[in-house]
């Protein structure tokens, strides 16, 4: 299943005010005592729209490219290939790693141009 889940702490009425405009839900997680927004398959054009017009400035924006090279490899069904299959399972585990790298990097690794 695919959908985009954002996590914060101390932040619950911006996680309100997001999943509002993208049709999200807002969770309590009790491990870190913070939010996730999540918005499903239906909904996901939504947050691409937002996120292309609202940059993250954190390193969220990276966990973003990669989110979203994974969401295009899944809606053009490249998961039936062997290859692309490898490719998405390593992008997925790459999401929210706290490797920072350069913002130009990251575009150039996920082929995607502003």
């Amino acid at each position: 299943m695919i959908r985009f889940i954002l996590s914060q702490k101390n932040e619950k009425e911006l996680l309100d005010e997001l999943a509002l405009l993208l049709k999200g839900t807002v969770h309590l997680v009790k491990s870190y005592n913070g939010h996730n927004m999540v918005v499903h398959l239906t909904n996901l054009d939504k947050v691409i729209i937002y996120f292309t017009l609202n940059k993250l400035k954190t390193k969220k924006y990276r966990s973003y490219l990669i989110w979203l090279k994974v969401y295009k490899l899944t809606i053009d069904k490249k998961f039936a290939l062997s290859d692309k299959l490898e490719e998405i399972d390593f992008l997925r585990k790459q999401i929210n790693k706290r490797i920072i790298l350069d913002k130009d990097i990251v575009r150039t690794m996920m082929g995607i141009i502003e």
